[in-house]
């Protein structure tokens, strides 16, 4: 199954709980972008700095199924844990990127989380997600079963 969502405010909710076979249900979420900067000159660009590389970072909330909340992002080095609550995973923080893989995330245990919800923002040296082509990747796996969701930011 293939959900696009093609424009601000579309939304699609997906059922994560225990599925009935042993395998487990892995959520893969990938934020990439292109290292595209920006040379114009100027004062406000001197100022705020957007002449650097474009950062943009994944994020998300959640709220547990125990009531446990928490967010996951690289901002305060909160990368999660594949073996502990709240079993969401981020792997990296890339701060340029150039890392071909972007920033991912993992959920290893969905069938805990009551709710959550991922983001990404622009941390620095970007005007808009337009502009560094920014795009989020939704990927489920269950057994051989896959769901891709893709978002154009």
């Amino acid at each position: 199954m293939v959900i696009k969502l093609e424009k601000t405010g579309d939304f699609h909710n997906i059922d994560l709980g225990k599925n009935e076979s042993a395998d487990p249900v892995i959520v893969h979420v990938n934020l990439n972008w292109e290292a595209i900067t920006n040379n114009q000159s100027g004062w406000i660009r001197k100022i705020f700095g957007s002449n650097s590389a474009p950062d943009l970072d994944l994020g998300c909330m959640y709220e547990m199924m125990n009531g446990e909340k928490g967010v996951i992002q690289p901002l305060g080095e909160n990368f999660g844990s594949r073996k502990t609550s709240p079993y969401i995973y981020l792997d990296k923080d890339d701060r340029t990127g150039q890392a071909n893989d972007g920033e991912n995330m993992y959920i290893f245990r969905p069938d805990l989380i009551q709710r959550i919800l991922f983001f990404c923002f622009i941390y620095e040296g970007a005007e808009d997600f337009k502009s560094v082509r920014g795009r989020m990747f939704f990927k489920i796996s269950v057994s051989i079963q896959r769901s891709a969701i893709s978002y154009q930011l």
